[in-house]
């Protein structure tokens, strides 16, 4: 059993010879050995809390902090963020790629975008799959639409107006959302709404798509 003196010679013990040794992935340190793993049954937390470690430690996460609003400021985004999926794999050949040629990041990710087209492909988000509060928008017609399969095929989710609100719709697509109008006797002030607000007593609203009821004119009732 070796113990090295200082975080540097750690790294140099297992260039030396056959050797077993701790370390994590994906990091690029020892990628060129392709060294062989060695699994451990899983995590067991009650042999820990008795000190016996027999099994692998518990699992590190990696969290990253965003805004809790990303989902109505950048819908797209976060759509293209929870769709980035890439495998232990592809990411040690990236690592073992800057590290082999001393390239810039920029210069190896490029490469690996241009020779994977098909994994990260599948990352873009389907524009027409809106998000409760949005509703499909046809770019070419500049309004809201209810069908994503139309002529101009140039539909994205844009957050519904004020005197609407954001309905489910489902087709050969999948899930999405669409803006309907309120009905009349309902309002909404507020845009990206999920619901219209029934007017309250003393108040009505004969037209449809309205941000708020009228008052009851003096001498009238309801």
């Amino acid at each position: 059993v070796a113990v090295a003196a200082s975080w540097g010679e750690y790294t140099q013990l297992p260039l030396s010879g056959d050797v077993s040794f701790y370390w994590w992935t994906p990091d690029p340190t020892f990628l060129e050995l392709a060294p062989l793993k060695v699994e451990f049954p899983r995590y067991n937390a009650r042999e820990f809390r008795q000190n016996i470690q027999t099994s692998s430690a518990s699992a590190a996460g990696i969290n990253t902090l965003v805004s809790q609003d990303l989902v109505l400021l950048a819908p797209t985004v976060e759509k293209f963020a929870d769709n980035v999926e890439i495998s232990l794999s592809q990411m040690d050949a990236i690592l073992l790629d800057q590290k082999n040629t001393g390239d810039s990041w920029e210069n190896v990710t490029c490469r690996w975008i241009e020779a994977n087209r098909a994994t990260w492909q599948r990352w873009i988000p389907d524009e027409s799959q809106c998000y409760a509060g949005f509703g499909l928008f046809d770019t070419i017609e500049n309004d809201f639409t209810r069908n994503r399969v139309n002529t101009t095929n140039a539909i994205k989710c844009q957050a519904c107006p004020p005197g609407s609100y954001s309905q489910p719709l489902s087709d050969d697509k999948g899930d999405t959302y669409i803006c309907v109008s309120c009905a009349a006797g309902t309002s909404q002030a507020s845009g990206a709404a999920l619901r219209c607000k029934p007017c309250k007593a003393g108040e009505y609203q004969e037209e449809v798509r309205s941000k708020e009821c009228k008052r009851c004119a003096f001498g009238t009732y309801q």
